[in-house]
């Protein structure tokens, strides 16, 4: 898996850092990893769909930890057609946890997965109940 554990460690304690200083619900968002359609890899390697779903699924993980996280938001949705770059191959964002013409990539089931198990609170941040104050 390369380094993620080590970037995993990172995020949390950058998330921890951020909100010593500002003491304010956090939302997270544009977060993921490119994988191409149909790659696989044991382990996971990086522009493989294992790697996007472990990825994704730790960064949920940590976000699921910290009580001051109130929202996420994985990117993206879906592939999509982007400007050529040596580091976009067909001049595609891979990103997506659907393809581009919409089949589930193995992180849209992680993320279904994850979600199924979650026990849901009812939304109270907003209204300016709870801990934090907006």
């Amino acid at each position: 898996m390369g380094q993620m554990e080590r970037g995993i460690a990172r995020l949390s304690e950058e998330l921890d850092t951020l909100y010593s200083i500002y003491h304010k619900p956090m939302i997270l968002t544009e977060f993921g990893a490119d994988a191409i359609p149909g790659v696989h890899a044991q382990p996971s390697e990086m522009f493989s769909e294992e790697y996007q779903a472990d990825m994704i699924a730790q960064y949920i993980e940590v976000l699921d930890a910290k009580p001051y996280v109130v929202g996420q938001h994985v990117w993206n949705l879906c592939d999509f057609k982007t400007g050529q770059a040596v580091h976009r191959m067909g001049g595609m964002n891979y990103k997506g946890v659907f393809t581009r013409d919409r089949r589930p990539k193995m992180a849209a089931h992680r993320l279904k997965m994850l979600w199924d198990k979650r026990d849901y609170e009812p939304i109270r941040y907003w209204a300016g109940f709870g801990n934090y104050h907006l």
